[in-house]
């Protein structure tokens, strides 16, 4: 998005919320637009809106940032029952083809399972066990990689990348550690 677009943004908030602590000056703009030049001008435009439409206190950037990821987020849309039956699935069929079953997986269960060797292990398991123990844990870490997801998702794009140039074992989303981790 361009500074441009981006004052115009600006110029809508400032018109509908009067605090003249909001966004006061160059500086402040600057910190704002430094947060948002990367994203796509349309994402940001309907998550001010959205946010205006709902709020009568003035946004802060992370407000305006959680209303972008709502609009932009799909793997929320898996609940944690579909999660468990589709990696119990899995599991099911893991002794012999735990890569494959694995791949077949939504990220989401990817990242909350961490291997595929997991699941073979999981798979030599009492039945009892793994609907029990083993499903806890699993919802468990399907609950902490969905939050982690949507932390990440709401970071501003050049902060993601910066944090993958970093290095992937500090990036929750990137570090697949599954339920172990948690």
């Amino acid at each position: 998005m361009t500074r441009e677009q981006f004052s115009i943004l600006v110029k809508a908030m400032k018109a509908v919320y009067s605090d003249p602590k909001f966004i006061a000056d160059k500086d402040a703009f600057d910190v704002w637009y430094e947060m948002f030049k990367g994203d796509d001008y349309m994402v940001v435009q309907t998550a001010i809106q959205k946010y205006m439409a709902n709020n009568e206190f003035p946004p802060t950037i992370a407000g305006i940032r959680k209303h972008m990821a709502s609009i932009t987020e799909v793997h929320n849309d898996i609940s944690e029952g579909e999660a468990w039956a589709r990696v119990y699935k899995a599991i099911c069929n893991a002794n012999y083809r735990a890569k494959e079953e694995f791949d077949n997986l939504p990220e989401i269960c990817q990242i909350a399972v961490g291997r595929p060797e997991t699941l073979k292990e999981w798979a030599m398991l009492d039945s009892q066990e793994v609907g029990t123990v083993i499903q806890s844990n699993f919802l468990r870490g399907f609950r902490v990689a969905k939050q982690r997801k949507t932390e990440f998702a709401q970071l501003p794009c050049q902060l993601r990348e910066q944090i993958q140039q970093i290095g992937v074992a500090h990036t929750p989303l990137l570090n697949k550690g599954g339920v172990d981790d948690v």
